[in-house]
């Protein structure tokens, strides 16, 4: 069952992360039926006595593949983006930053609990989560991981529509298993047009909260082709029929989540 945190709860925890609304020009807006691109950070498993253990996924296009503990495939689509189809709070319980709307959402069935934060703009959205699971065939575990979805858009950018994009990142603190927190920041994405190549930056990141302060996390350089950049760490796109937006996935510095901006 799905459940809606209380809007005291939500101003509360995410009361640091109102900011500006803006947005792009649309041709075929973000939904469930128009997703076409999924992508799906690591999955970091928490295991009894409090080891973590990095589970990687592959994706292609609307498509990703992870191998699990138990050495089986799991495929998830984009259909499976679950939070797409409840991130639609009353206006009045949704908060904003640099464009994307915010919430905090959870679901719980008998054997499974999950609790996260989404974003989502006019063509691209994301969360984090943490999930605790209770099999009937083994012991309980806990896992973290990041997922995106969006209308993709297969080709570079122009120069004519600039060429700096301005969003948030969600994240997860993983490096104490015991005490994993949910972490957020500004999101900065710049194009080298003649270079074809991007830099990436999370500036001011801090928990949920408020509190502790982190290093930024930036990459430069990252070959972009066909519409991704990517590396070891970090995997994006751009989305939108003009590019109005870019996201993606990363996992570095101990810190697991996802990403999304809107063109300047």
């Amino acid at each position: 069952m799905y459940m809606r945190i209380p809007t005291a709860f939500s101003m509360i925890v995410l009361g640091g992360l109102l900011g500006a609304c803006g947005g792009g020009n649309s041709e075929i807006r973000l939904t469930p039926a128009t997703m076409d691109t999924y992508l799906n950070s690591n999955a970091v498993y928490i295991r009894a006595g409090g080891e973590i253990v990095h589970v990687p996924y592959i994706c292609f296009a609307d498509i990703c593949d992870r191998d699990t503990q138990s050495r089986v495939v799991t495929s998830y689509t984009a259909e499976d983006l679950e939070f797409l189809g409840i991130h639609q709070p009353p206006e009045d319980e949704v908060l904003r930053r640099n464009g994307f709307n915010m919430a905090p959402w959870a679901k719980e069935e008998p054997d499974y609990r999950f609790f996260g934060f989404g974003a989502w703009g006019k063509f691209v959205a994301f969360d984090i989560g943490i999930a605790n699971v209770f099999p009937e065939d083994r012991d309980p575990y806990q896992y973290t991981e990041a997922t995106l979805g969006g209308v993709g858009n297969r080709t570079n950018p122009s120069p004519a529509g600039g060429a700096s994009w301005s969003g948030v990142m969600l994240g997860m603190d993983y490096a104490d298993s015991h005490a994993q927190q949910f972490v957020q920041s500004d999101a900065r994405v710049m194009v080298d047009f003649e270079q074809s190549e991007v830099d990436v930056a999370f500036t001011g990141i801090i928990r949920i909260d408020g509190t502790s302060i982190y290093p930024d996390i930036t990459w430069t350089a990252l070959p972009m082709r066909d519409g991704r950049f990517a590396s070891p760490s970090i995997d994006g796109r751009f989305f939108g029929g003009k590019h109005q937006e870019v996201g993606g996935v990363f996992d570095r510095d101990n810190i697991l989540g996802a990403f999304g901006a809107a063109r300047d």
